[in-house]
């Protein structure tokens, strides 16, 4: 078969995994430039890379949301 055909699910597929792609490497670049403290800058970038599909979701809810909260100015 010279070309590809794309139904629906595969599509879905395709958006899914190029999302979380893009959600991984904005949880290293945030990791990289925003934790202060070597030791749990290479821990938490070794669980990000590592853990993939749990590592990235487990640092933004650990680490990424406190983070933002705790820099909003109350009113």
């Amino acid at each position: 078969m010279i070309g590809a055909t794309f139904g629906g699910w595969e599509i879905v597929l395709i958006a899914v995994s190029l999302s979380f792609i893009a959600f991984w490497t904005w949880m290293i670049i945030d990791c990289a430039i925003h934790e202060t403290s070597t030791g749990t800058k290479v821990a938490w970038l070794l669980v990000i890379i590592f853990g993939w599909i749990i590592g990235a979701p487990l640092y933004y809810f650990v680490r990424k949301i406190p983070r933002y909260f705790a820099a909003k100015p109350a009113k």
